[in-house]
């Protein structure tokens, strides 16, 4: 059965001006097989090179598989990073399984907060949107200023 990706994070997220923003021939898109990679590969963009904006984008799964980044991040404290999670409550890319974050798998029926669980990290710079608009209203605020920043988008 075919994937609707009219649902999916990445569209219901963009729109105009978003997706567009700094793209430039040094984007680096990976989408590898296995998931909980990219903030540790956004980490050491920004550590390898500070003088660039390291901007990662994951899903709430991947995210899931490896939360012991968050840690990390926060020791070095890159300012150059940003960490955005576009969580839709399951596993997109391997077939749209509920993540065992998502309220419908969780017995309180509470989904887990991932700004909550940024500041338990230790980020200082946590927002969190419920809205496409208000997002886009932020986003460039959000990359611009100093962080790290991580990003919350449910």
């Amino acid at each position: 059965m075919p994937r609707d990706t009219t649902k999916s994070s990445s569209r219901r997220w963009g729109g105009p001006g978003v997706a567009e923003a700094g793209k430039t021939s040094l984007d680096f898109v990976l989408v590898p097989s296995s998931m909980g990679q990219a903030t540790s590969l956004g980490l050491g963009f920004a550590l390898a090179q500070p003088e660039r904006k390291v901007v990662v984008c994951n899903g709430d799964g991947s995210m899931l598989m490896n939360l012991g980044s968050l840690v990390t991040i926060t020791a070095q404290g890159p300012a150059n990073l940003t960490v955005i999670v576009f969580d839709n409550g399951v596993y997109e890319v391997t077939g749209v399984q509920p993540t065992l974050g998502a309220a419908s798998l969780r017995r309180d029926g509470v989904a887990i907060d991932f700004a909550d669980v940024a500041r338990a990290c230790g980020f200082r710079r946590v927002a969190a949107f419920d809205e496409r608009g208000a997002w886009q209203e932020n986003v460039r605020r959000l990359i611009d200023e100093p962080g790290p920043t991580f990003v919350h988008l449910r």
